[in-house]
């Protein structure tokens, strides 16, 4: 290899990694400007936490009342459900409390779907550019499978995010009790 062949081999060298960085700077730049606002966040979510379908509460009912869910297939599907909403240690904590997988368990074992309606957001008495904090309250409905049997409440509380090098994620939820969905079934029992 002589050294004109060499010269040519680093400026190509060169050109693919000035290409490679150049297109990783530009899907970066992308990326960034594709992430939600701290409110569409906060929206998103709670669209996802109260909103419970048929064929979801269906599904559940019958795993639950065949004994065919596992503690392992709830995780998995908690966490499809709600990673790119909540930071790790998020996810983690509504889990172990029973926060997210509260509305789906009592929906499916009363036979109803979940439907939100008007959701209200603004910004809590702790908020702070760095740890953003959000009161939110959700006119939500519920409905029974078989009859138009209905009812409304609203669920309120405070849901707190965190910079991540993905953007803003749900790093706590903080459900009023008083206006739980637990509570909300009992009281029209």
């Amino acid at each position: 290899m002589n050294v004109i062949e060499k010269i040519q081999r680093k400026k190509i060298v060169i050109i693919i990694f000035c290409v490679l960085f150049a297109a990783s700077i530009v899907s970066i730049a992308f990326f960034k400007t594709q992430q939600p606002t701290e409110l569409e966040l906060v929206r998103k979510y709670l669209n996802t936490t109260y909103t419970v379908t048929k064929s979801e509460s269906a599904d559940l009912f019958k795993r639950i009342t065949s004994g065919s869910l596992t503690e392992k297939d709830t995780y998995k599907s908690i966490t499809r459900k709600y990673a790119r909403l909540m930071t790790k240690s998020g996810l983690q904590e509504a889990i172990e409390s029973r926060q997210i997988w509260s509305n789906e368990t009592i929906m499916a074992m009363n036979q109803r779907v979940l439907v939100p309606g008007e959701i209200n957001i603004h910004k809590s008495e702790f908020y702070s550019s760095e740890k953003p904090s959000y009161n939110f309250a959700v006119n939500v409905s519920t409905e029974k499978f078989d009859d138009s049997e209905e009812f409304q409440f609203q669920p309120t509380g405070i849901v707190y995010l965190e910079k991540t090098i993905w953007g803003w994620k749900i790093s706590r939820i903080m459900n009023d009790a008083k206006t739980s969905l637990t509570l909300q079934m009992q009281m029209t029992k």
